[in-house]
């Protein structure tokens, strides 16, 4: 009796630590318990001395890397990071002043702890690859990319885009209580094959294509669109 009391409030912290939205009960399957995802604090680790032993890193543990998470500045670093892998890329789009997204970017590196790519610093300023990830990641900040942002569709801070092969398969706003549905999202494209992503990705550039159509065809008319999303104020 104990013992599952024990778990249901070592779940209950999970729930609350990991997913805000008490309503949203996704998980991301098929990768290690989430127990040890949530004790790990997200914070940079101390420079030891190469002599201790707890300083050496372990082959039989690749999840002592932090979370690579590749900052973008400008079109061409954004395009150039698409094309690099085939993988499922994410990117998260923010505001350093907004504080969902400070609190959306905690969630964002511990998914990126679970299931992307790990490294390492050495002793020499250069990083290692401790694990290739099941996917990449990578942020965007706002502010100094405004314009190019607003023509990825931006609105509303955060954001997070999924592309795969250059083509973007999907994106919505995702603060802090959103984060089951980010998560229902990574679990469905991360069960895709990349022919299948391909095809995802098409019919969301077709769909944008009729709004965009619609959209001319309304304003030849004067008709007023009044459900078109606005940036929020941070």
């Amino acid at each position: 009796m104990i013992r599952s009391t024990f778990l249901l409030f070592v779940t209950m912290n999970i729930v609350n630590g990991f997913v805000v939205d008490r309503s949203a009960g996704a998980r991301i399957p098929g990768t290690r318990a989430f127990v040890a995802l949530a004790a790990e604090p997200l914070v940079e680790p101390q420079d030891n001395s190469p002599s201790s032993p707890s300083s050496q890193p372990s082959n039989n543990q690749p999840s002592s890397g932090l979370p690579k998470i590749e900052s973008l500045k400008g079109e061409d670093a954004f395009r150039n990071f698409l094309n690099q892998d085939d993988r499922l890329t994410m990117v998260k789009f923010y505001s350093p002043r907004c504080k969902s997204c400070q609190k959306f970017g905690m969630q964002y590196k511990r998914i990126g702890k679970e299931i992307g790519e790990l490294t390492s610093r050495n002793s020499d300023g250069t990083e290692s690859t401790v694990r290739e990830g099941e996917i990449r990641m990578a942020e965007m900040e706002y502010g100094t990319n405004k314009e190019f942002c607003k023509s990825l569709g931006i609105t509303k801070l955060p954001s997070v885009h999924f592309y795969s092969n250059g083509k973007l398969v999907d994106g919505f706003p995702c603060g802090p209580k959103k984060i089951g549905k980010l998560l229902d999202k990574l679990t469905m494209y991360r069960s895709m094959t990349p022919t299948e992503l391909e095809f995802e990705a098409d019919m969301n550039q077709g769909s944008a294509l009729g709004d965009s159509v619609l959209e001319t065809l309304n304003q030849g008319l004067n008709i007023e669109v009044t459900d078109k999303p606005t940036l929020n104020s941070f």
